[in-house]
């Protein structure tokens, strides 16, 4: 599906058909993010035949009623052409047995509403390719939350932490209301770059698990996982990694 870096303040938010998917928020990042570095390998991609292509642009506006949109080129760097062929062949991309898994503690987890499990991984399969869940359950985790999102750290919505938008070299960025601004009535903030020692005293239940380190990579243009952190939010997991953010990180 589509997914791209330019401006990650602007989301474009697609709710799945059914009510399972709203409630977990399994959105689609159309303006956010387009995390092939994370999810797939760039030097190894491989697009598909025209043939192939050709039946899967027929296979979505049949079967699947262009009930969803595809960016083509994203897509075949996300998924091969054998996952396409067994898409076509079998009405379902092709997950491992880990990744249902996380799929299904995520659903299972929803604190609104209980679904069955095992229809909403049949529902999701038919959408998502692999490479695509993953980044959808990665976002959706309380690791990828702080990192699009931050933290608000006073009364105002203007003070926060969280990661710059320089998608080039973001760095965690501390924001706070300064004053009016006498012309406009503008409210004026001060931003100061958060060194990456200090962010443990910064944020709290925030912890390296490496040393300090910038886990604002992971969000860069070239996303980095070399930054592995800890956080507690006060969700009942305490400072546990999850599992998706476990398997980026290689821990």
């Amino acid at each position: 599906m589509s997914y791209n870096y330019k401006n990650y303040e602007k989301i474009n938010i697609i709710l799945l058909a059914i009510l399972f998917t709203s409630l977990l928020g399994l959105i689609l990042y159309f303006d956010l993010f387009s995390l092939k570095e994370g999810f797939t390998s760039e030097s190894s991609f491989v697009p598909w035949s025209n043939d192939v292509v050709k039946r899967f642009n027929i296979y979505q506006a049949t079967v699947g009623e262009n009930n969803y949109q595809y960016n083509m080129l994203i897509l075949q760097q996300q998924a091969s052409e054998a996952e396409a062929k067994e898409l076509l062949e079998s009405g379902y991309w092709s997950w491992s047995d880990k990744v249902k898994k996380q799929y299904m503690d995520a659903i299972s987890q929803s604190p609104l509403i209980k679904i069955d499990t095992e229809a909403a991984l049949d529902y999701a399969m038919k959408i998502y390719n692999e490479n695509a869940i993953k980044e959808v359950l990665a976002f959706n985790a309380k690791e990828g939350k702080f990192l699009l999102y931050g933290i608000k750290t006073g009364p105002n919505d203007f003070d926060t932490i969280k990661c710059s938008s320089d998608l080039s070299n973001s760095v965690l960025q501390k924001n706070v209301f300064d004053s009016y601004n006498l012309w406009n009535g503008y409210k004026n903030t001060k931003t100061t770059t958060i060194k990456n020692e200090d962010i443990p005293s910064e944020v709290s239940g925030f912890s390296f698990v490496n040393g300090p380190c910038n886990p604002c990579v992971a969000i860069n243009e070239y996303p980095d996982y070399s930054c592995p952190f800890k956080i507690n939010i006060n969700d009942g997991t305490s400072n546990k990694t999850t599992s998706i953010w476990s398997d980026l990180w290689q821990l």
